[in-house]
């Protein structure tokens, strides 16, 4: 077995444990890219901020949605 392969299989069995502090990191990083997103699509930019705003929120519904989804299904199945 190559060295990558172990280590490959070593994050899969020692999972990153996710903290308070860096689940919060996932606010910056979602409006980061729905500012990008947003400047890059629209034409006029005085509608920016609620554009991005708007997509943010959705951004963040859709994880919570997921996590949701997740922790059901684990809950089920476990």
């Amino acid at each position: 077995m190559c060295i990558c392969n172990s280590m490959l299989a070593a994050a899969f069995l020692n999972p990153i444990v996710f903290d308070g502090g860096r689940l919060w990191m996932l606010l910056p990083l979602s409006l980061a890219i729905a500012i990008v997103y947003k400047t890059l699509k629209l034409d006029d930019l005085k509608a920016l901020p609620v554009a991005a705003f708007l997509l943010w929120i959705t951004i963040l519904g859709g994880m919570v949605g997921v996590a949701a989804a997740l922790y059901v299904i684990i809950r089920i199945f476990m």
